[in-house]
């Protein structure tokens, strides 16, 4: 039986995967014995009472004590958080493997006051406390009650006394403290303007950052003078912010978008777009990297909900549902639009948005189909100037009070 395996050999076998992994883009980096030994210290089925596992939202949860518990607590695999009455929450334990990966990207140091955001039950916390030292200081966020009661009992419990975990809305909890390192646990389309003070000079923050659509990359940003820089870029899958930070839609419903509405009551025409797949339930994930393109270069760039979105499992939750999802581009000025669904352009108005579409997808065939990995990033002001360092082939995205500065890197800067 799995549950009569010892909670060392379930940790051993969950580590190998860990020191193993390999990011989708990018290259691995090696566990430091400091992150290791958290690793052991905090075991990480006493951060997860109950939970179920990506995708399944029907049955019992799988409860503490339960056949298979501990089996699962160590799968390299996100468990999804239940609340009281066996609810699955919108709120995660991250795949391990990955949170190691970006922890080390973080590269927190002893003495050093790090935030999290999103803490969930506590366990991050638990381990960069473990890197801190009894010098440095650990902060965690939660916004979810039930979510935050764990954590602060988990921590106490593993006698964590040089982390606090503070109840409320990101950002905003925490005042006028400033941090050394600042990891963020679940994704975000509008960040604050808070996000351009809360680091020291020289401060790392890790931000998982929602495109228009449903690609996600992670940044490892640092803080130079007014303005953030990624250092490096790593493709992701996180679960929403809620709060303050989940204002701005990456994907609207079709109905919502009014340049869309005044245009398509006739279809102009039908074109065929396939990203070389035949079927069209697997043209999604290849399109996936151009989305993140169009994205951050094309301000016309629209992901649409075509049905009912944001159900189903795991695979569809990263790629899209091949029924109720798609995307194109809408421009008022010129009175056109073109929606991409299941291998078909469909072009409202004039032709423009459905030449324009076809246009960037063959420029972005010929760049070698860049994902978002393949993207730098500088986060500014609003209100400020381009980034000197990036004057040509600059795209400009402004998000709230925010703008983000977008440049595709060097091959030999994508590391």
């Amino acid at each position: 039986m799995a549950e009569d395996i010892p909670v060392r050999q379930h940790q051993d076998a969950l580590f190998r995967q860990i020191e193993a992994y390999v990011p989708i883009r990018g290259r691995p980096i090696p566990i430091r014995l400091p992150l290791k030994e958290a690793f052991y210290r905090f075991p990480r089925h006493a951060f997860v009472n109950g939970y179920r596992r990506p995708g399944i939202s029907w049955g019992e949860p799988v409860m503490s004590g339960d056949p298979g518990f501990l089996a699962g607590a160590y799968e390299n695999r996100p468990l999804m958080y239940v609340d009281e009455s066996g609810r699955t929450l919108e709120a995660s334990s991250s795949e391990p493997a990955f949170i190691f990966h970006l922890a080390e990207l973080l590269d927190v140091r002893p003495g050093q006051r790090v935030l999290e955001i999103g803490c969930g039950t506590g366990w991050l916390v638990a381990l960069l406390s473990h890197l801190v030292g009894p010098e440095g200081h650990v902060t965690g966020v939660e916004i979810n009650p039930h979510l935050h009661a764990q954590a602060a009992r988990n921590l106490s419990a593993q006698s964590v006394t040089n982390a606090t975990v503070l109840a409320g809305d990101g950002f905003g909890v925490c005042k006028n403290q400033s941090f050394d390192r600042l990891i963020m646990t679940a994704s975000a389309f509008h960040l604050p303007h808070r996000l351009l003070t809360i680091l020291e000079s020289g401060g790392k923050a890790v931000i998982p950052i929602r495109n228009r659509g449903l690609a996600e990359e992670a940044h490892l940003l640092e803080r130079v003078d007014d303005r953030l820089e990624a250092r490096v870029t790593r493709l992701c899958k996180f679960v929403p912010m809620t709060g303050s930070s989940a204002t701005g839609a990456s994907v609207i419903h079709i109905d919502d978008d009014p340049v869309l509405n005044r245009l398509r009551s006739v279809t102009l025409s039908r074109t065929e777009m396939t990203f070389g797949q035949d079927n069209p339930g697997d043209m999604l994930r290849h399109a996936l990297p151009l989305t993140a393109c169009l994205s951050k270069t094309t301000p016309t760039f629209r992901a649409y909900a075509l049905g009912p979105y944001g159900r189903g499992g795991l695979d569809i939750a990263v790629f899209g549902d091949p029924d109720s999802y798609g995307f194109g581009l809408a421009d008022e000025a010129r009175g056109s639009a073109a929606v991409w669904h299941k291998g078909i352009v469909s072009a409202y108005g004039t032709p423009h948005c459905a030449s324009d579409l076809a246009e960037k997808v063959q420029r972005w065939i010929e760049a070698g189909r860049p994902s978002g990995f393949a993207f730098g990033l500088t986060i500014t002001a609003g209100d400020a100037a381009p980034p000197e360092d990036h004057m040509t082939g600059v795209y400009r995205e402004d998000r709230g009070d925010l703008a983000l500065w977008w440049y595709i890197r060097p091959p030999e800067q994508r590391i």
